[in-house]
């Protein structure tokens, strides 16, 4: 019996599945790891870390750099991921 409403996209889940903060497991597993804020978009090409629109860039259409990688590589050329 769901107990609670996540906080961020309003699902109804028990209060087991609830994080500190309001968030359901889904949406807390699905955060920006940069901001701790957004929901991720996708993850940096770099490093594999799930980022939202704003903590990150547009290095090709559809790719995205977190903005530390895209700093660190400047846009570089990257090894595509399999």
């Amino acid at each position: 019996m769901a107990v609670a409403k996540c906080r961020l996209c309003g699902r109804e889940v028990c209060r087991k599945h609830l994080g500190g903060r309001g968030y359901c497991v889904v949406c807390e597993d699905l955060m920006c790891r940069v901001c701790g804020e957004r929901l991720s978009v996708t993850s940096c090409v770099y490093c594999g870390k799930l980022v939202c629109r704003e903590c990150s860039i547009e290095v090709e259409p559809g790719i995205r750099a977190c903005l530390d990688c895209y700093v660190r590589y400047g846009g570089k050329r990257f090894k595509t991921r399999t």
